[in-house]
């Protein structure tokens, strides 16, 4: 009987470890410097903020191609609105962008 409560007990231990390590991956990255940089700079920039947060939590979580390269040209597209073509936000958003993997067509 010893026996089977220790499998019991080692089993329940793994479920907990493994659950824990299941949320972490699910929460949403902390924001990044840029994300932070911008919402301190007043409400005029926090929808930009809002985007680029937006866009780097799906680039994070590994979600298709195609997500991950709408939410960076959205957010590049409010930093040229808000910032300014020469902006060097804009200009960042825009190499990430670039950066991004192509999308594959398939048949």
């Amino acid at each position: 009987m010893d026996t089977q409560d220790g499998q019991v007990k080692a089993k329940q231990t793994e479920f907990r470890r493994l659950r824990t390590a299941a949320a972490n991956h699910l929460r949403a990255p902390s924001p990044s410097a840029l994300v932070n940089g911008l919402r301190r700079t007043g409400n005029g920039y926090l929808r930009l903020a809002d985007a680029v947060q937006q866009a780097e939590n799906l680039d994070a979580r590994s979600i298709t191609a195609a997500n991950r390269r709408n939410a960076y040209l959205h957010a590049a597209t409010v930093a040229t609105e808000t910032l300014g073509v020469d902006d060097t936000v804009t200009q960042e958003l825009n190499r990430r962008l670039d950066n991004l993997e192509p999308e594959r067509w398939t048949e």
